[in-house]
């Protein structure tokens, strides 16, 4: 993971990806899901906040249903 600016960065808000984030980090679609999947969701969809992490982890929070 690439290009990280020293502070962390949103990569999903809500469900929505925010591609040019993506991009700006060098990281690809695929990264991404990757890191989903481990963390237990299978889209993007079920995401409340990804976050890149300064050093390099990508952190995920769901969103709760109810």
């Amino acid at each position: 993971m690439n290009g990280l600016k020293g502070r962390p960065q949103i990569l999903i808000h809500d469900g929505r990806v925010f591609d040019d984030v993506l991009r700006d980090q060098k990281l690809s679609i695929g990264d991404l899901q990757s890191a989903l999947r481990q963390h237990g969701c299978e889209s993007a969809g079920e995401v409340h906040y990804a976050i890149l992490e300064s050093n390099g982890a990508i952190s995920v929070i769901k969103m709760t249903r109810g």
